[in-house]
């Protein structure tokens, strides 16, 4: 199978369509994800993604999803390189940012430290971002109308953007030590560079439940605890949101 150069040299995912025809017959068609060498450790998250179980369809239609988004907004992506490719897509149906927005939070409710990251980085350096995006990013968002009052274990059967913000999803994702520590991560390096930005750990989600909240949920020797008791300032702002609640 012979690719175009732009794709068989892009250093971003991209969703690649498979057709079987016969004649003027289509026979079925598929799609694939393509991950370039370079990011073997995108391709080995998705690789251990539920595949053949019965959640395989939500994870097909997340794939395709993802390499959509890619395909246009990634900086490096055949598509991004043409003039106006953001503008023609901010008046499209489908908000680029939002969507995009979307998907990350779902990749990192999953527990996807790198594919996350590759998400981040590609939503920050979006032309049409808001100002200040990884702020936006990073907080619980409006709420929908969620009933507060629900435990922490009921708060992940909530539509997505009632969960929280990245420190809720990362705390209830399955492999939430790593994907705390990247989240960690990603505010020393965006957050940083925008004016005012610090974790709320006391921030409430439309269930009205804070960060706080889970971490009183878990075991004194949770590896999640003692990550962040060795970050000397996580540490500290964590005993102020304790303090003021």
């Amino acid at each position: 199978m012979t690719l175009p150069v732009g794709v068989a040299s892009s250093s971003c995912p991209l969703l690649l369509g498979l057709e079987l025809w016969h004649g003027s017959t289509l026979l079925g068609g598929n799609g694939m994800l393509l991950v370039p060498a370079s990011l073997a450790t995108v391709a080995a998250e998705l690789q251990e993604l539920p595949w053949g179980t019965e959640e395989e369809a939500d994870v097909a239609d997340y794939i395709s999803d993802l390499g959509h988004w890619l395909s246009c907004n990634h900086a490096s992506s055949p598509a991004c390189s043409r003039a106006g490719a953001g503008a023609e897509q901010q008046g499209s149906s489908c908000n680029p940012w939002e969507a995009g927005v979307a998907l990350l939070r779902q990749t990192v409710l999953w527990g996807l430290p790198a594919v996350s990251t590759l998400l981040v980085d590609s939503l920050v350096a979006l032309p049409f971002a808001p100002a200040n995006p990884f702020t936006h990013l990073a907080h619980a968002p409006a709420s929908s109308g969620a009933a507060p009052g629900l435990s922490v274990p009921e708060e992940v059967n909530l539509p997505m953007s009632d969960i929280g913000g990245l420190l809720h999803l990362s705390l209830l994702c399955p492999n939430s030590r790593h994907m705390l520590a990247t989240v960690l991560d990603w505010g020393k390096r965006w957050g940083s560079k925008e004016a005012g930005f610090a974790w709320r750990w006391e921030e409430e989600s439309a269930a009205g439940i804070s960060p706080l909240d889970i971490l009183a949920t878990l075991p004194g020797e949770s590896k999640v605890l003692r990550l962040l008791l060795r970050d000397a300032e996580q540490s500290n702002e964590l005993l102020g949101a304790a303090l003021q609640q």
